[in-house]
């Protein structure tokens, strides 16, 4: 009914815009048979009636359809989209380049002022490498302001709350510091707590927990992104009148979920969803805190929400919902803040109050001396500060929100650190043992790049670093990614990617710290191999969240390989036995009188010259294959830029099944899960590996699932 309801209106509207433009075409003519002076006006009146009504005109919407948005850009135009298109304008005392910091340098061949990281940048080769700066005397003084405040008040989870929530927009009246200063802040300093903290979301407590199941439950069930971002709706309008529809109906069955009462309300508009604006604000929020702290967890659920949340605060919608539903993250420093507690994040024990304790190496007295020096140092902390807006419970559940943090860290990071130390024990760059030459050549084995062994260790060197230090950053880089999706001032478009359409958006908030980093990371190893383009708010990765999501499956893909380096000692040692005659080469521990059939340690004494053989072997192929350039359709979209060197490892993975090692991936437990002896079959689990689900269901990364039948 409400689409036939539309349908009448939009139709109507039509058949009066068409009437109306019979009469003004009838008045031009009967002016230009009766007014010879005014012919040159009418005819100018008539070009431009023709032009609204080829708007109009369904076959030309048909070939318009996802670039009404904005402007149609060159290829290279659209790589670089991540940079706003103002940027044309220049302030005088900012870098020519990145136009947000102050410029420092005069560049006297180019006659332009930069900023030293995008000096060194923009002149590290080349004929720009023998150009020379001189100092500017005059700096611009600038304080760096948050686009988004990440301070936040308390908050209700009532769905009858009915008090007004002053001031919508969201403002800010901290500064926060430039990338590059934050990135070089000494570690578990007192300045370096606190900035952390600004980004570092707040545990979910119980009856959070218990909306959050329902907001999952909700948005599970919902397919919006594939219906509102579909290239069938030939106007923009009807797009817009679905965006509402589906939006109104997802927010109505919150409320029924909540309060069955208040839901039949808003279903028969008894009721506006303004009225309980601040539970809806309040719902939104902990899926986006929860997701932030859980990358694994939500992986379409949370795209559907931020899409909504996108549409919801367009103009169009908004009016209709009658709020805007975005709160800031709530985070540890906002919530300390706002109680008066902020000098939990600069007392000398919050280093041992948050560390994470590993029992790797340590004796059990060791292990019970760490905790109980973390547990006094939370106990003196919360005591010191409690007071009667915070209790000592809530600031111990800030302490264990930051311990959160660095687990987190540590886990992602981890395998990064573990990959560097192997690249650099077992190759050096200025020799290398004979087959183990780490040198690629494009056309061979599907590489795109041409390197030596020397260069090709730099680049995997270069790449593994910039990994790390970005998943070192992720809580911070992923609320600006946020930032950037919920932007006002940059909307998105919708194309057609190559494989589906996705939401193309500027993202310069994310782009720019990505950029601090990328220039600290060639600060610290002096050169750089390769290409530093940034993919972002192009083709390749159209928005922040499709980069923040390509990053946390780093330690997806280096996972599994580190776990399997890890267990060839222990598998060489035991008394599993393999049988060379199959394709899988299935390993078991039952005993077998076949011939084929080999115990773990003849296999890898004769295919691999012994466990260190077999993990300079897998070293090896991942150090040249993973990093080849390959993964992609063309040079630019794979190649050796910053996004490619990510989509060349995703690819090695794709691959793994065709390589020799593969059964000893299987048995480390590198690719299987759990082996189901009942089914008598091993499963390539894909979603060990690298792969992002877009939220229109179109895959960003290919699913590999690789079955084998046992005998």
């Amino acid at each position: 009914d409400d689409n036939d309801d539309n349908d009448d209106v939009v139709t109507g509207k039509e058949e009066s815009k068409a009437s109306t433009d019979e009469e003004e075409t009838g008045e031009v003519v009967k002016t230009n048979d009766d007014v010879d002076n005014e012919e040159d006006e009418n005819n100018n009146r008539d070009d431009v009636e023709d032009e609204d009504e080829e708007e109009d005109d369904d076959d030309d919407e048909d070939d318009k359809v996802g670039d009404k948005v904005g402007e149609k850009k060159s290829e290279d135009d659209q790589h670089m989209s991540a940079i706003p298109d103002n940027v044309e304008k220049h302030t005088k005392g900012f870098c020519i380049e990145c136009e947000e910091r102050p410029a420092v340098l005069d560049c006297t061949v180019c006659n332009d002022e930069y900023c030293k990281p995008c000096f060194e940048l923009q002149h590290r080769k080349g004929k720009r490498k023998t150009h020379k700066f001189i100092q500017k005397k005059d700096i611009v003084e600038v304080s760096w302001k948050p686009s988004v405040s990440r301070q936040t008040s308390r908050r209700t989870g009532s769905v009858s709350d009915e008090e007004d929530e002053e001031g919508n927009a969201l403002e800010s009246s901290e500064g926060i510091m430039d990338p590059l200063e934050l990135l070089q802040l000494e570690r578990y300093s007192p300045q370096w707590f606190i900035e952390r903290a600004k980004y570092i979301p707040v545990r979910l407590n119980q009856s959070q927990r218990k909306h959050l199941r329902l907001m999952e439950a909700a948005l599970s069930i919902t397919n919006y992104a594939d219906i509102v971002d579909s290239s069938l709706f030939k106007k923009e309008s009807k797009r817009t009148h679905m965006k509402i529809k589906m939006i109104c109906s997802f927010m109505t069955s919150l409320a029924l979920g909540q309060n069955y009462e208040i839901g039949c309300k808003l279903a028969a508009n008894q009721v506006e969803f303004a009225k309980f604006k601040k539970w809806y604000k309040y719902m939104f929020e902990l899926v986006r805190r929860y997701k932030i702290m859980n990358p694994e967890k939500l992986r379409t659920t949370y795209a559907r929400l931020m899409w909504m949340l996108q549409d919801v605060r367009n103009e169009d919608v908004q009016e209709t919902v009658g709020f805007d539903p975005v709160l800031p993250i709530t985070s540890v420093h906002s919530t300390l803040k706002e109680n008066g507690c902020l000098g939990v994040l600069t007392h000398k024990k919050l280093k041992y109050a948050t560390m994470e304790i590993l029992p790797d190496g340590k004796s059990r007295h060791t292990i019970q001396n760490e905790i109980k020096l973390k547990e006094s140092a939370q106990e003196e902390i919360a005591r010191q500060f409690q007071n009667r807006n915070m209790s000592k419970d809530d600031i111990k559940w800030c302490l264990y929100s930051m311990s959160d943090n660095n687990s987190f860290l540590r886990c992602n990071r981890y395998p990064v650190d573990f990959m560097i130390d192997r690249l650099k024990v077992l190759f050096h760059p200025d020799k290398f043992d004979a087959g183990l030459s780490l040198a690629i050549m494009a056309g061979q084995d599907s590489s795109r790049l041409t390197h030596s062994h020397k260069r090709q260790f730099n680049y995997v060197l270069q790449s593994l670093t910039l990994w790390q230090k970005i998943l070192d950053d992720m809580f911070r880089l992923w609320c600006l990614a946020e930032d950037d999706l919920l932007d006002t001032n940059h909307n998105y478009s919708l194309k057609d990617t190559g494989q589906g359409h996705h939401r193309i958006q500027p993202s310069q908030r994310i782009y720019s710290s990505l950029r601090a980093v990328l220039h600290k990371t060639q600060q610290e190893l002096g050169s750089w191999v390769g290409s530093s383009v940034i993919h972002l708010g192009d083709k390749n990765v159209p928005n922040g969240f499709m980069f923040i999501d390509k990053y946390n499956q780093v330690a997806s893909i280096l996972g599994p390989i580190v776990q399997t380096l890890k267990a060839i000692p222990k598998l060489y040692n035991g008394e599993k036995t393999v049988d060379t005659s199959k394709s899988f080469r299935f390993l078991s521990s039952k005993p077998s009188v076949s011939k084929n059939v080999k115990t773990v340690k003849a296999y890898i004494d004769e295919t691999f010259g012994g466990p260190d053989g077999l993990e300079k072997v897998i070293c090896h192929d991942f150090f040249s294959h993973g990093f080849d350039g390959s993964g992609a359709d063309n040079f630019y979209d794979a190649g050796s830029c910053i996004d490619g060197r990510l989509t060349s490892a995703w690819n090695w993975c794709n691959q793994l099944p065709t390589k020799p090692f593969y059964s000893i991936f299987a048995l480390a437990g590198g690719l299987v899960q759990e082996m189901n002896q009942s089914i008598k079959r091993c499963i390539f689990y894909s979603h060990t590996y690298a792969h992002t689900i877009t939220p229109s269901h179109h895959t960003h990364y290919t699913h590999y699932t690789h079955t084998h039948s046992l005998s």
